[in-house]
């Protein structure tokens, strides 16, 4: 059995504190994709839109869904 590398509690930290930030960077935005996307489900929802719009809004929700699921992975 090999000795498993024994880390000092400052590198610890040090690498707890980049994960946290990591973290906290995914968690923003995630949170910015759910917002962005509500945004774009409330404009989806006029009537006056035109078809164009409506295309392009679509092609944009599934963007946003695919970055939002890739984000939280």
């Amino acid at each position: 059995m090999k000795n498993a590398t024994r880390y000092s509690d400052s590198e610890l930290q040090e690498f707890r504190e980049l994960v946290q930030g990591r973290i906290e960077k995914t968690e923003k935005e995630f949170q910015s994709l759910k917002d962005q996307i509500a945004e774009l489900e409330e404009s989806m929802g006029d009537d006056r839109s035109d078809m164009m719009d409506s295309t392009n809004s679509h092609t944009e929700g599934e963007m946003l869904f695919r970055m939002a699921g890739r984000t939280q992975r």
